[in-house]
């Protein structure tokens, strides 16, 4: 591969990406410091971030890795006031395998607008323009409008990286959404439907909790790796896992009690898509103790589908 070139510069419609400049850095930690609540629910570097030199020792270290080539970070601006909106980068470069990663972050006040989505386009397009091969989005399953923009830039769906971002004293997972240079097409946001992500999980229901836990370690040859009351999950690989609740009259100890779930971006979304297709709401949904929404819908072939993701 040529040497990569990026520009300092990216036009979008509404909004100009440019490369950070040290004279940003009060403005910047000024907007994080008055969204920090808000933003430290994803990000780990918020923490880390408590004054104006913080701030200004990132820039520099951005500065830095542009020019060693291992970061492209940019600042986003809309066009007509130059208001400061947040950041978007490149990271997780290999120029051998041509590929990289999207990150990004936008502040509170301008949420819901659109310009990650275009800011992302901007600098796919750019990236692509330089020579990368593959381009990666990943996000923490919990946050669905960050989830949300890769599906509606038509990014597709890997998988799960387990436990792959510390935030606090948390291990969260993270969606991994990939485009490749030649699939570029971009999705329909109105057409595309939220399900078919993967079989997340498999759940079991049984009538002994306790032992049925026991039985499967032994089986298996691993701990669970989360135990609740109520509720018992081994993680089978890197993307499902295999779950043992209590039964009950609606999930009897039966052939038909262990019912498949779905891995979805948003599961009110999903519940909506499913009602159109004939289904009825079985179960739920809930609000899980381990940071997700879970359903249940009676498909009107007569079969029962668990639904698992984030709730909006």
């Amino acid at each position: 591969m040529d040497a990569i070139k990026i520009p300092t510069h990216i036009n979008g419609d509404r909004i100009v990406l440019r490369r950070h400049d040290v004279a940003l850095a009060s403005k910047m930690f000024t907007y994080v410091d008055r969204d920090r609540e808000r933003l430290q629910r994803f990000l780990p570097w918020v923490e880390i971030v408590k004054s104006i030199a913080d701030e200004e020792a990132y820039i520099q270290k951005t500065l830095a890795d542009w020019e060693a080539g291992i970061l492209y970070d940019y600042g986003m601006f809309l066009n007509d006031n130059d208001e400061y909106l947040g950041n978007v980068g490149v990271h997780s470069i290999s120029v051998k395998n041509r590929h990289c990663e999207i990150g990004y972050w936008i502040l509170g006040a301008f949420e819901g607008e659109g310009y990650i989505s275009e800011a992302v386009s901007a600098l796919e397009r750019a990236m692509f323009g330089a020579g990368f091969h593959r381009i990666a989005i990943c996000c923490d399953p919990v946050n669905v409008r960050s989830a949300r923009v890769p599906v509606r830039l038509g990014y597709r769906y890997e998988g799960i990286r387990a436990e792959n971002l510390r935030v606090g004293e948390k291990f969260r997972d993270l969606f991994v959404f990939s485009k490749t240079r030649s699939k570029t097409q971009v999705a329909d946001a109105t057409t595309q439907s939220p399900l078919g992500l993967q079989i997340a999980e498999s759940r079991i229901y049984v009538s002994d909790l306790k032992a049925a836990a026991t039985w499967f370690e032994q089986f298996l040859g691993a701990r669970p790796d989360l135990s609740l009351e109520g509720f018992v999950r081994f993680r089978l690989g890197t993307d499902s896992t295999l779950a043992l609740a209590p039964a009950d009259d609606k999930s009897p100890t039966s052939l038909g009690g262990s019912t498949p779930y779905m891995r979805v971006l948003d599961l009110s979304a999903a519940i909506r898509h499913a009602e159109k297709q004939g289904a009825k709401i079985y179960r739920g949904p809930l609000a899980t103790e381990y940071g997700e929404g879970i359903a249940q819908i009676l498909a009107p072939i007569g079969v029962v589908i668990g639904l698992l993701g984030p709730m909006s």
